[in-house]
């Protein structure tokens, strides 16, 4: 039977901070620095061996982080060393035992971020897979540094295993989930509420510069296709417009396809340049004697940009690993400029149009690390 040394450590995806506080007392961070003799409190099992003990802890941890406005989460993993499962030999109970022991521990540090790393950016990747991989790959350094230092009692060995382990420490960094690459933009749907200023040059009617504004729309691959309706502009006509009258009350509706195309989807500010194409509407406030609304439709052409300035995001991390980030939440206020022409029937000619469309917005969109 192959001798195993006297060592527990553990990989943990730890609940929550609370669910943190049950390892408070019998286990330690590898964060928390270099191993000391007297964290080896566990009790020898059995004389005639010496054991090796490796726990993993696959439990899901929540983590949040907030980089500007910006909210991610992700599941992040912590190696802990058991010290009450863990005792040194009173043979072996010198610096070259510690050693070996934190050269192990080290050693396992490397393989959970080269495992977390992989989860990061494999949206593919199976994380019970890559984590036995990992945990096989310790298993094989174990028995190669024990065989070639004697369990340890090799200094000259030992300590070139040592210097190899603190250079892998050194170039093994653990991705930061807000540095995952987001590259392929897949989609995002949009539902947004909020006012619209409108200011048409006509000699044929007044309107009220503000009114409500409703959208709905979705971009896909960057193509954006949104239906949008301004009402609630109340106005007065100046003369007789078709079945309008001089001086009555009218309200005046504009609802519109737009075409947008996004230019960096990574930007901070998204920034779609944009073609809307559509109809106008001036109707009166009193029906007709058939008691049908009377209306005066037309038609309205314009070009603009649509700037999104997200104010709270958040990124869900989906896929097997639970790590990729596939799908981000935005609440924003997007802001729509645009200027046309607009064309009534019964009026004098084309009527310039500026429209500055300002909504709150949320929506999802969907991406792929690169």
């Amino acid at each position: 039977m192959k001798k195993r040394l006297f060592l527990a450590l553990g990989i943990g995806l730890l609940a929550n901070v609370l669910a943190a506080q049950d390892y408070k007392d019998s286990k330690r961070a590898w964060a928390d620095g270099p191993l000391k003799m007297d964290e080896f409190m566990g009790r020898k099992s059995r004389k005639d061996t010496m054991a090796m003990h490796l726990e993993w802890y696959i439990i899901n941890e929540p983590r949040t982080k907030r980089i500007r406005n910006v909210k991610y989460s992700s599941i992040g993993s912590s190696l802990y060393f058991d010290k009450t499962q863990s005792w040194v030999d009173s043979i072996y109970s010198g610096d070259n035992a510690l050693n070996f022991c934190q050269i192990c521990f080290d050693r396992l540090e490397v393989y959970r971020r080269l495992a977390i790393n992989e989860l990061a950016t494999n949206p593919e990747a199976d994380y019970p897979s890559v984590m036995r991989f990992y945990h096989n790959q310790f298993d094989d350094f174990y028995d190669e540094l024990a065989d070639s230092t004697r369990n340890g009692l090799d200094d000259i060995t030992l300590a070139l295993y040592s210097f190899e382990t603190a250079q892998l420490l050194a170039t093994t960094t653990e991705v930061s989930p807000e540095k995952i690459p987001l590259r392929r933009y897949y989609g995002n749907l949009w539902t947004s509420f909020g006012a619209n200023l409108h200011r048409s040059n006509s000699d044929d009617y007044d309107t009220r510069p503000w009114g409500i504004r409703m959208c709905i729309g979705v971009d896909v691959l960057r193509h954006l296709f949104l239906m949008d309706v301004a009402t609630n502009f109340r106005g007065r006509c100046k003369r007789d417009i078709g079945p309008l009258y001089a001086d009555e009350q009218a309200d005046f509706t504009t609802f519109c396809l737009t075409y947008g195309y996004l230019v960096k989807p990574e930007a901070r500010f998204p920034f779609y340049p944009t073609f809307s194409i559509g109809g106008a509407s001036l109707s009166a406030n009193e029906k007709d004697e058939d008691n049908k609304i009377r209306e005066n439709n037309g038609f309205i052409a314009s070009v603009g940009c649509l700037c999104e300035i997200p104010f709270y995001q958040h990124v869900y991390l989906n896929g097997t690993s639970g790590i990729a980030a596939t799908m981000i939440t935005t609440h924003s206020i997007a802001l729509k400029p645009s200027i046309g022409l607009m064309k009534l029937h019964h009026t004098s000619g084309w009527t310039p149009t500026f429209s500055l469309g300002i909504a709150y917005r949320w929506g999802f969109k969907v991406y792929e690390p690169h």
